[in-house]
């Protein structure tokens, strides 16, 4: 999660729930913004040396509070699992693919069901200036760490505008989910999976479904993934569809057997 803390916060609260907190990886900036925000808090002269106007220091009181406040429970039960430099792509895809190699915790291969939920920001570049031929990624908020720059020798990242902050390797591409799904779904025992990813232009981070070429080489139509995208490949998303589907399932579980 890179986007809205308070949304992941209240996702973890409605999935621990029903579920133990060692079935649950959260990747998340929490710890980190909260100490940004308690450092611009400071004092006047904190706020505008950190985030450029002592004037903000009111509205970022006000931000630290609500974050603290939606993330309480979630840190009151030990935190994200992965914080601070870690939230990067190389480490959502690590997770994802079960590599345990760099220690902390990972999917499990014997794992038989994954619900897998993004909520961040994202959106596309043209490939190599050609109009309609675009790459669609999401954003993660650190750089993937030195020697994991091969994760992007099948993109376009050459197209990517970098700006002060984020360069490429901030960015989860399309064709890195795409790899990191693939390699999941050809286990001889490859999970259930459900991917839930709220974004502008989520619908293209799962073009890899429903495109005939990737169902004719790699199968997809056959992968035991369903993906919801909350906004087609060219549109802005709905904020609250996180809340709104968080809300359903604790009401839906809550009716139903625990889930284990």
């Amino acid at each position: 999660g890179h986007c809205s803390l308070a949304n992941i916060a209240r996702a973890y609260g409605t999935l621990r729930e029903f579920l133990p907190a060692s079935n649950i990886i959260v990747i998340a900036q929490v710890r980190e913004t909260i100490e940004w925000l308690q450092a611009v808090c400071a004092s006047d002269d904190a706020c505008e040396r950190i985030a450029g106007k002592r004037s903000l220091r009111a509205l970022m009181a006000t931000k630290l509070a609500e974050t603290e406040s939606a993330c309480h429970p979630m840190l009151a039960q030990g935190g994200p699992t992965y914080d601070h430099e870690d939230v990067n792509p190389a480490t959502v895809l690590r997770v994802l693919q079960g590599d345990a190699s760099l220690g902390g915790p990972v999917i499990p291969a014997e794992c038989r069901s994954v619900f897998l939920v993004i909520d961040s920001h994202g959106n596309s570049h043209e490939v190599d200036g050609v109009p309609g031929q675009h790459e669609w990624y999401t954003h993660l908020p650190h750089p993937v760490p030195p020697g994991q720059e091969h994760l992007y020798d099948f993109t376009s990242f050459v197209d990517y505008k970098s700006d002060a902050f984020h360069d490429h390797r901030c960015i989860l591409y399309s064709q890195m989910l795409f790899a990191a799904l693939q390699a999941v779904q050809s286990r001889a025992n490859a999970p259930n999976m459900l991917v839930l990813q709220q974004s502008c232009l989520a619908e293209g981070m799962s073009r890899y479904l429903s495109l005939p070429i990737y169902r004719t080489v790699h199968a997809t139509s056959s992968w035991r993934v369903f993906f919801i995208a909350t906004a087609r490949k060219f549109q802005s998303s709905l904020g609250s569809f996180l809340d709104i589907f968080f809300d359903l399932l604790r009401e839906t579980l809550r009716r139903t057997q625990p889930m284990t």
